[in-house]
């Protein structure tokens, strides 16, 4: 058996001269909650980075991934801002803040909807 449990499928392949290549499959995330904590740590990255768009976009899937996870809606409304996606920034920071009023985020989120011109 090949190494690393590939198996031949996954070598180009030759038949009267032309060659082709077969797809192979990578294993799927487990579980929602793992795909989201993936997401999370990548945008965080990204957005230590400076690369606030790779940042929003990971946020946003890791939204779409748990939405009932306030540090996702907080990701992603810092994010937006970097982007001066104002108004996307602002109902994320809201969100957040009715998610969990009491998070660690909060002093941060309000300082956000401050500099975003909203109460």
């Amino acid at each position: 058996m090949p190494p690393d449990g590939e198996d031949d499928r996954s070598k180009k392949t030759s038949t009267g001269g032309s060659s082709r290549f077969v797809r192979k499959h990578l294993p799927k995330v487990e579980d929602k909650d793992t795909r989201e904590a993936q997401d999370l740590e990548i945008s965080r990255y990204y957005a230590s980075t400076g690369d606030f768009n790779a940042a929003y976009l990971r946020a946003k899937d890791a939204v779409a991934s748990v939405a009932d996870d306030p540090e996702a809606h907080f990701l992603l409304a810092g994010a937006a801002a970097k982007m001066k996606k104002n108004d996307e920034a602002v109902a994320e920071y809201k969100v957040y803040l009715t998610m969990d009023p009491d998070g660690d985020h909060v002093k941060a989120a309000l300082l956000g909807l401050k500099e975003l011109g909203s109460k």
